[in-house]
């Protein structure tokens, strides 16, 4: 055990160390470093008014998203908070942090497999080495696999990597209580319990966690159904409580008011919400691709964009489901068969295991994305302990050793596979090329790799044509007009940047609400030559906010070309006074200073 430990550790710090450095990239953007009520003096508080806290992000035009995974997720944020707190958003921190879980996963994951191997071997059902053999090829393989990169080197992924590590901690401790004398069996089952409550703190998908100690229970171990239920039931009758924090989630963000319907759709797309059939039907052939990708990893996207279909008529959506039922039914029937051994019983509880934890995300309950391989880290323990378990029937029937070498070329190739998957992680840019290249269609991919040129390499030119794309892509994009209109407004083409926003005022109107847009709209004006006009927007955002430098410096120049020479002076002291030394204010104090004004 401690070998295999150690073991993890080395794999996981060469695979993911060097990334350690690279900076934070996509939602850990969003999640973190730009969320206001994460960067609150006391981001915890929200305990004690929980409807305020759920409500907030309405009140101030944010993402609703913001609150809900702070309110969901607590533990999980508690531990960003703490790499915050000691390292500000230097990345390194967050994560060391990430790869230590995935090194205990790994562990955690063979000591499972090898705690069920055992009690195949006391039945008769399984060999020691192959029990070894299986524990110990699944579990490095999971190490190693290029899928696991999204849920390590993708900082805010920690909600999948932490909750894995409770679900592995929740039933290695299950299952050794149920081998263990009274006393120590009932400190084991609490242990059980604690990490069962503490992951559902972190993702939601610990939910299914109690389905899967009672699916191997019943499955692998062979106890009979109800008694494997009884077995479980303290861990049964956990699985509540994050239906019920959803359901309060979602009241409180609707004044009160428990809806059903509305707490399914908590995390549905707020624009064009997919409906739950659309989803389901589409999610069968997600599924198809998640069991590809963890069989053959190639082709890895962070921004995914499969085939949505809207009904189960539909002959691809047909074609899947008889694929994953082919694939449950043959494990089904091979499950007992004298010369599987127990490795047939390992085979379908664990391709049970895929299908019930990604059922979560892979379901009729509607997530922002229809796909993201994050969603797989959990699930491909199942798909893992599978393929093991054929490589090692294949060994013991045909008698050929190179069976268990093609395990440690496929180990050898599956590393390289995730360093060269990592180098994608790199920055920002590399990140949403590769998107683009993947993802041609996916708009918002477009808009990040714009984003992602402007803040790495200040490349406007670029950025302007991905912004374009995004736009021919989806005209109302709100991100890409948004973003386009600043582009425009950084390169000084102010009749283009002035159409830009009369379009994004157009067809969103509550952008006439956000102080930052408006402030460009007359900046823009002013460079139009449109002084009056653009005078009149940025007074009221001084008057909102007599701090913002920016307004009282183009609203000082504005003043200036109208003549308007004493409004001026007062404008533009204010920018000195705010940030002091910008060679465009001391410029206009000096021409002021030439029309006789006093300063």
């Amino acid at each position: 055990m401690v070998r295999m430990a150690i073991l993890c550790l080395l794999i996981t710090g060469v695979l993911y160390g060097w990334t350690a450095d690279f900076p934070m990239v996509f939602d850990d953007l969003f999640y973190l470093v730009e969320n206001p009520f994460f960067q609150s003096n006391s981001p915890f508080v929200y305990w004690g008014n929980f409807t305020d806290f759920a409500r907030l992000p309405f009140e101030c035009g944010a993402e609703p998203d913001l609150t809900v995974n702070m309110l969901l997720r607590p533990l999980a944020y508690a531990t960003f908070y703490l790499n915050h707190t000691l390292d500000g958003f230097e990345p390194r921190w967050f994560r060391v942090f990430n790869m230590l879980l995935h090194a205990l996963n790994g562990w955690l994951f063979y000591c499972l497999i090898r705690r069920l191997g055992r009690v195949l071997e006391s039945q008769g059902k399984m060999t020691a080495s192959s029990a070894r053999f299986i524990a110990t090829g699944a579990s490095l393989l999971f190490i190693v696999h290029p899928l696991a990169t999204e849920s390590v080197t993708y900082i805010i992924q920690r909600f999948t990597t932490m909750g894995a590590s409770f679900v592995l901690t929740c039933l290695l401790l299950h299952f050794t209580a149920m081998e263990s004398a009274d006393r120590r069996r009932f400190w084991l089952a609490t242990g059980s319990v604690i990490a069962l409550l503490l992951g559902m703190l972190t993702k939601e998908s610990v939910f299914m966690a109690p389905a899967l100690a009672l699916g191997l229970d019943w499955l692998v171990i062979g106890t009979r159904f109800w008694a494997a239920t009884k077995r479980t039931l303290y861990l049964l009758l956990c699985m509540p409580l994050v239906p019920l924090m959803i359901i309060a989630v979602s009241a409180a963000q609707n004044e009160g008011q428990l809806n059903f319907v509305e707490a399914l759709n908590i995390t549905n797309v707020r624009g064009k919400p997919w409906s739950h059939w659309e989803y389901a039907a589409t999610q069968s052939m997600v599924l198809l691709e998640y069991l590809r990708l963890i069989v053959w990893p190639s082709g890895q996207n962070v921004y995914p964009d499969p085939t949505v279909y809207h009904s189960f008529k539909e002959g691809p959506v047909w074609l899947a489901m008889l694929l994953l039922g082919s694939i449950l039914g043959c494990t089904w029937c091979l499950r007992n068969r004298t010369w599987m051994s127990g490795a047939g019983r390992l085979m379908f509880a664990f391709i049970a295991w895929f299908f019930v934890s990604i059922s979560v995300s892979s379901s009729f309950i509607p997530l922002p994305d229809m796909m993201a391989e994050h969603r797989t880290y959990l699930p491909s323990i199942g798909v893992l302990v599978m393929l093991m378990c054929i490589a090692d029937r294949l060994s013991a029937i045909s008698g050929i050793v190179p069976w268990r070498l093609l395990v440690i070329g496929v180990f050898c190739n599956l590393s390289v596979a995730t360093c060269l998957r990592n180098k994608t992680w790199r920055t920002n840019v590399s990140l949403w090329q590769d998107a683009v290249t993947k993802s041609p269609n996916k708009p918002a991919a477009w808009n990040n790799l714009g984003c992602a040129l402007i803040e790495e390499k200040g490349d406007l030119e670029k950025a302007e044509i991905a912004f374009r794309r995004a736009l021919e892509l989806e005209p109302f994009f709100f991100g890409a007009l948004n973003n386009l209109s600043k582009t425009l407004l950084m390169q000084q083409r102010w009749r283009e940047c002035h159409d830009s926003l009369v379009t994004l005022f157009e067809r969103h109107p509550s952008a006439l609400n956000n102080r930052q847009i408006v402030y460009w709209a007359g900046v823009a004006l002013v460079g139009m030559g449109r002084h009056q006009e653009g005078a009149i927007i940025l007074e009221r955002i001084l008057n909102d906010d007599p701090s913002h430098f920016l307004a009282a410096k183009f609203l000082g120049l504005a003043c200036f070309y109208q003549k308007h020479f004493a409004r001026a002076r007062e404008c533009l002291l204010l920018a000195e006074k705010l940030q002091p030394g910008d060679p465009d204010v001391m410029q206009a104090l000096a021409m002021l200073k030439r029309q006789g004004v006093s300063l």
